[in-house]
Order: structure tokens, then sequence, then C-alpha cells
């Protein structure tokens, strides 16, 4: 009985040596980021809510979506503060200002 725990002991930690292999992919989307703009304010793009322009400065963090035409609007306290037609296509950033 001993001699199988010991068994199962010694699988239990040779596993735990094995190594480990890491696969990173490109995202190839495009997204957005926003600057000058409050942090508190509501994105929305077709028509949907995305979060907060105060998330995605474009440098630490983007908004990543798919290529293709957008229509995104910022709101604050309310009102528009930023509405633009964007078009975006391949892995880049885009940084929008009102």
């Amino acid at each position: 009985m001993s001699k199988i725990l010991l068994f199962v002991a010694s699988i239990f930690l040779l596993s735990a040596c094995s190594t480990a292999e890491t696969t990173r992919t490109l995202d190839e989307r495009p997204s957005i980021g926003f600057s000058n703009v409050p942090k508190d304010a509501e994105i929305i793009i077709d028509g949907l809510n995305m979060g907060l322009a105060g998330d995605f400065d474009g440098k630490t963090r983007s908004l990543t979506l798919v290529n293709g035409s957008h229509k995104v609007k910022l709101v604050h306290n309310g009102q528009e503060i930023l509405s633009q037609n964007i078009y975006l296509n391949g892995p880049s950033v885009t940084i929008l200002r009102p």
C-alpha cells in the first residue's frame, strides 16, 4: 500500500515539473482610444454602450472593433460631446478627440 502511495505522490510531483508553452497571437482587428475626454463619458458605438472613455486611452488599453464603418458617440452628463463616423481597417489604434 505504501508503494502505491509513493508512486502516486511521485507522479503528482513530476507532473508539476513539466514545461509549459505559451503561444501569443497578434490581434489583427483595429481598435480605438480616447484623448482629452471626461473619464466618465459613455462610449456608444453603432448604438451599443461600450463602457467609459476613461477605460480606453489607446495606450494602455484600447477598445477592439471589427473592420468597417462605425458610428462613435461620447455622451457625458446626458450631452453628446463627440459624434463621428469612422472607418477602421487593419491592426491599428485610432485615437479620437472631441
